[in-house]
């Protein structure tokens, strides 16, 4: 019956773990940890967000996506685009993200916040606290080994006697059987926060079936120009996507940032007309970036068009529309050229971006290369993400501890009524009920002071210690091979005092 309700508590508990894995399995519900200020103020650094898949996505909504190629997911605010792809953007930051998925691509909208969740998530399914946990494990599976070692040595002992089959030690034994079973169910819960805690730190950042070799690059122009007040616009500084009027602008600014692996990135214009005509123009020198880099360089726009004018009057073909191109070649080691470009039309009345919108985010994917290996093993780990085999295992850990906490209040309140009572319940695993044992004639009787040393005293010998209640008094030996040591508690105060006859206090 014992071994019954074992096995139904561990049900329970791997049913409770099911029902909390299944819908990050199937990807329906996701839980991102934030890092930087990008959303600030609507979110912190160590907030937990819960985030749900959804059938469509609007304009205005905070949604997840994760880049291509890297184990990272961006949790960003929607501010432009449709199913085919959507601009993102952080409430913190002032550029667009380089990035437009798909609807198909979104991981969720945000569904919940849990401010600082992400810290405590961390902090509980760390290292450390696994350790701690599977520590405390062992040390459990130790005791209960000792107790089978010290059952195998009563054994030749137990079977003269009526006694029943010993407990486990500690406390916990002085429970009833159900809350034993519970024990079990809670020493489950916390293996698997363990084991899910210790996956998520060793998932390997590589995707599903591939691995990266070279980072992605990613690179994002901008571009404005100070304006006089005028109906043409709303401020005094026209900015990228919408036109520059030359009538009220000369000069533009143009600003890129790069995202990637380090290299040496150089900034160049080329001019070229239908006619045939082209040109290239230097705008910055070789400069070493870093993984990141932003710079910006003012254009005249005057200088350039004089310049398709001056080629005009040489070739004696108008010059009509000139084509800009402004390009920041990047240049990796390892890695093949990323070479984005910006391309502008200029004429006479304005200066307009050839592209639309989208243009001014140029991304080079990550190179990757199947690897050698096959990783279905790690296939549903990676679906599942780590973020949220943190988020079970700091769930299951949680659950554990709360449960060992009640045990433990429920253990500290369920005292015995009387010293002999607790004695039998908590040495179940040494105590052996037996009929009252008269001492033989002529050996020696010890009685000792306390429990603590008889039980000293069968721990040193490997025995059992003999216990029996007759007359209302509890007796509890040890016999050696030529001595009979030997304690009685005092009874309770409601338990009525006998006389122990003269011929019985020997026993």
């Amino acid at each position: 019956m014992h071994r019954a309700v074992r096995r139904f508590a561990a049900a329970v508990a791997l049913a409770v773990i099911a029902a909390g894995a299944g819908p990050l399995f199937t990807g329906r519900i996701a839980f991102v940890s934030t890092h930087g200020i990008s959303m600030n103020p609507v979110y912190y650094q160590g907030d937990l967000v819960v985030v749900a898949k959804a059938p469509t996505y609007h304009v205005g909504e905070i949604a997840a996506y994760r880049i291509p190629g890297r184990n990272m997911t961006v949790l960003h605010r929607i501010i432009a685009g449709d199913p085919s792809g959507f601009v993102f953007k952080g409430d913190n930051n002032e550029s667009i993200d380089p990035f437009h998925p798909t609807s198909g691509q979104l991981v969720g909208h945000a569904v919940l916040h849990i401010s600082h969740g992400g810290r405590w998530l961390t902090a509980l399914t760390s290292p450390v606290t696994i350790a701690l946990v599977v520590f405390a494990l062992i040390s459990t599976a130790a005791g209960i080994s000792r107790t089978r070692r010290r059952r195998r040595k009563g054994t030749a002992m137990s079977r003269h006697s009526n006694a029943t089959s010993p407990g486990w030690p500690g406390s916990l034994t002085s429970m009833p059987a159900p809350v034993r079973h519970w024990s079990t169910a809670i020493a489950i819960l916390a293996l698997a926060g363990v084991a899910f805690g210790a996956l998520s730190w060793a998932l390997p950042p590589a995707a599903v079936n591939a691995e990266p070799v070279a980072p992605g690059k990613t690179l994002v122009f901008s571009y404005s120009a100070a304006v006089p007040p005028s109906p043409a616009y709303d401020g005094v500084r026209a900015a990228s996507p919408d036109p520059i009027f030359r009538k009220l602008a000369d000069t533009v600014n143009v600003a890129y940032d790069y995202q990637g692996a380090p290299g040496q990135i150089t900034l160049s214009a080329s001019l070229s007309t239908d006619s045939g005509w082209h040109s290239s123009i230097a705008l910055a020198p070789p400069t070493p970036v870093s993984t990141s880099y932003h710079h910006a360089v003012d254009i005249d726009l005057n200088a350039l068009a004089g310049r398709a004018k001056a080629a005009a009057a040489a070739t004696g073909i108008p010059a009509g529309q000139v084509m800009i191109g402004i390009t920041a070649s990047v240049e990796s080691a390892g890695a093949a050229p990323f070479t984005p470009t910006l391309r502008l039309a200029l004429s006479p009345l304005q200066l307009t971006l050839v592209g639309g919108p989208q243009a001014l985010t140029v991304i080079q994917p990550a190179a990757v290369t199947t690897p050698a290996r096959s990783s279905r093993i790690w296939a549903p780990l990676q679906r599942l993400g780590s973020q949220n085999m943190r988020l079970l295992a700091g769930t299951s850990i949680g659950v554990a501890l709360i449960g060992a906490l009640a045990l433990a209040l429920i253990a500290r309140g369920a005292r015995p009524d009387t010293e002999a009572e607790g004695i039998r319940r908590r040495y179940q695993h040494l105590v052996v009920s037996v009929e009252p044992v008269s001492t033989p004639t002529g050996r020696p009787l010890i009685d000792v002071t306390d429990f603590a040393t008889l039980v000293k005293l069968a721990d040193r010998y490997g025995l059992l210690i003999l216990h029996w209640h007759r007359s209302g008094v509890d007796t509890f030996v040890v016999q050696d091979e030529s001595t009979t040591y030997r304690f009685r508690p005092q009874p309770s105060a409601n338990e009525a005092r006998t006389v122990i006859p003269t011929h019985e206090a020997a026993r």
